[in-house]
């Protein structure tokens, strides 16, 4: 049998190479969230035309997770318009669309934020809104529903897609109350 016999000069060396081989895996652990993120965001390019009068929105779920979902919404149109979101109460928000130099699309983006927290016996949900730096918020709480069933409930797997210019879209509901897009 042979007797290994590690001194310190060993044990750190081994220690330096098992760091390395980690920082290289985590590394590229990071490369390819960086990439897969890449290819989530590739709908901000639309080069496609839009029929006169009408919108294209463009959806790309950023965080989908138990409890949080991250949603990006893109809304183009042919020329400068107003963007508004509502919930048919008395508050509403609204930006106007950018345009990138040369191109001739209008566009504003939209953060849609719901996060679900747990807290015994009752369920808290919140929906934040983020349009061009301005926010705005909806909470939903009560009892625990039965699994799956959500008081904030997203409409966005339907949303993407051209719409006319005098269409409302749904965002998503909170408690059964309708928050709407549309564009003046």
């Amino acid at each position: 049998m042979n007797n290994f016999r590690f001194n310190t000069r060993s044990l750190l060396a081994i220690t330096l190479i098992i760091g390395l081989a980690i920082g290289v895996l985590l590394q590229r652990k990071r490369l390819s969230d960086v990439q897969a993120a890449r290819q989530r965001l590739q709908w901000t390019t639309s080069s496609a035309e839009l029929p006169a009068g009408h919108f294209r929105l463009s959806v790309a779920k950023i965080v989908d997770s138990a409890g949080l979902d991250v949603i990006q919404v893109r809304v183009w149109a042919q020329d400068s318009r107003m963007v508004q979101i509502d919930d048919g109460g008395p508050g509403h928000i609204a930006a106007r669309t950018n345009s990138t130099a040369g191109s001739h699309l209008h566009w504003v983006d939209i953060t849609l934020v719901i996060d679900e927290s747990n807290l015994t016996p009752q369920r808290v949900e919140s929906a934040v809104v983020n349009l061009d730096g301005t926010e705005m918020s909806w909470l939903a709480s009560g009892p625990i529903a039965a699994p799956g069933k959500r008081r904030i409930e997203l409409n966005t797997d339907k949303m993407g897609g051209v719409y006319p210019g005098n269409d409302r879209v749904e965002l998503f509901r909170v408690e059964g109350k309708r928050v709407t897009l549309s564009i003046r």
